[in-house]
């Protein structure tokens, strides 16, 4: 009867434990399709463009006057750090309007 009651709980415990887990995941795929475009545009380089790695806004802004001219450069770059954005037009012309260019 103990042996019984103890595997009951045990299996009540796994099934609780799958449940968690379940809503864990749907959360994150929720999560991660919010953040995911947030991380679009100007957000998605300022990690590499400060200025030390490579130019800033306000250099980039300076040299660029057109967003045409920004995405052009951005994809005709042999930087293997700009090889993942260089298709992605949209977040480039999202970079550049963030940055002031028209």
């Amino acid at each position: 009867m103990i042996r019984s009651q103890t595997m009951l709980i045990s299996q009540n415990m796994e099934d609780n434990i799958m449940k968690c887990f379940k809503i864990l995941v749907f959360l994150l795929v929720i999560w991660a399709s919010i953040i995911t475009p947030l991380s679009a545009g100007w957000n998605s380089c300022i990690g590499c463009h400060n200025g030390t790695l490579a130019p800033d806004k306000d250099k980039l802004k300076e040299k660029h006057k057109t967003i045409d001219s920004f995405i052009s450069a951005a994809q005709s770059t042999q930087n293997d750090l700009m090889k993942s954005i260089q298709k992605d037009v949209k977040s480039l012309q999202e970079a550049a309007k963030e940055i002031g260019l028209q």
